[in-house]
């Protein structure tokens, strides 16, 4: 019971931490994305 409990919330603590470096990339893309079309928008309006 004590090991299936231990690895049960390695399981889940790596999930987390996996979900959270995708979080982290996906807000960084989302920034450049936005960024891109910014400049973009300034390049076509000038």
């Amino acid at each position: 019971m004590i090991n299936v409990a231990i690895i049960g919330t390695g399981a889940i603590a790596s999930a987390l931490i996996k979900h959270i470096i995708f979080f982290k990339i996906d807000v960084r893309l989302a920034l450049f994305v936005t960024f891109i079309l910014k400049r973009l928008k300034n390049g076509i309006r000038f």
